[in-house]
C-alpha cells in the first residue's frame, strides 16, 4: 500500500496550502482510477462537513465528466468508497493542517503508464474548521475533493483562477472549481 498526502489545507487568509503549490492542471497528484467517484462520510463527519463536501460534489464535480454519488453518512471505511471523509482533532498525518487528502491505495495502469489512486481518505481538522462559516467549509470540500481527482494547487492567474484550488488562501475569492479546473477534469475523465 502506498500513502500520499495530497494537500495540506492551511488557515484562511494566513498562509499557503503548505508546500504543494504547483503548476495548474492534473500533474503531480495521483488521479482517481476512473470517472466514478463514490463518497462516504465517517461517523465523525458532522453536518457541516457533509454539507460542504456534498455541495462541492453536486455543484462543482457532478456537472463535469465525473460521475459522483453519496453512499451515506456515519458508516465505516472500506474499499468500496473512492473518497472517505472524516473529522479529527489534531489529525494523524499533520495535526496543524486544516484538512488533507491522502491516497491509501495506488496501482499502476500499464496501458497509460500512470500510477492512479483507488481509495482516498480526507481528514478535516475540527480544531480549525469548527469555527468556519459555510463559505469556507465549501472551499475545504471543493479543495480536498479536487485533490482526489488529481488537481494540483493553482499559484497564479486571472480572476477565473481564484477558485478553491488556489495555493495562496489570501487570493481565494471563489469557493467553487472555476472554469480552469473544470476544463482539466473534463479533459481527463
Amino acid at each position: 500500500m502506498t500513502l500520499l498526502v495530497a494537500g495540506l489545507l492551511s488557515l484562511p487568509a494566513v498562509a499557503t496550502w503548505a508546500n504543494w503549490a504547483a503548476d495548474t492542471g492534473t500533474g503531480g497528484v495521483y488521479r482517481a482510477n476512473n470517472e466514478h467517484h463514490w463518497f462516504a462520510y465517517g461517523p465523525t463527519a458532522g453536518p457541516d462537513i457533509v454539507n460542504a463536501f456534498e455541495a462541492a460534489r453536486t455543484q462543482d464535480f457532478e456537472p463535469t465528466t465525473l460521475i459522483t454519488s453519496n453512499h451515506g453518512t456515519g458508516i465505516g471505511d472500506n474499499d468500496l468508497w473512492d473518497v472517505y471523509v472524516q473529522k479529527c482533532y489534531g489529525c494523524p498525518e499533520d495535526e496543524d493542517a486544516v484538512a488533507y487528502a491522502k491516497c491509501e491505495n495506488t496501482f499502476y495502469r500499464s496501458s497509460t503508464g500512470e500510477v492512479l489512486c483507488s481509495h482516498w481518505h480526507v481528514w478535516v481538522n475540527g480544531v480549525y474548521t469548527d469555527d468556519y462559516n459555510a463559505w469556507w467549509m465549501r472551499v475545504v470540500g471543493c479543495h480536498e475533493t479536487g485533490h482526489t481527482v488529481g488537481l494540483t494547487h493553482q499559484s497564479s492567474g486571472d480572476s477565473n483562477f481564484y477558485a478553491c484550488m488556489m495555493a495562496d488562501t489570501n487570493l481565494i475569492t471563489r469557493n467553487d472549481l472555476g472554469n480552469h479546473n473544470t476544463f482539466h477534469i473534463n479533459n481527463y475523465y
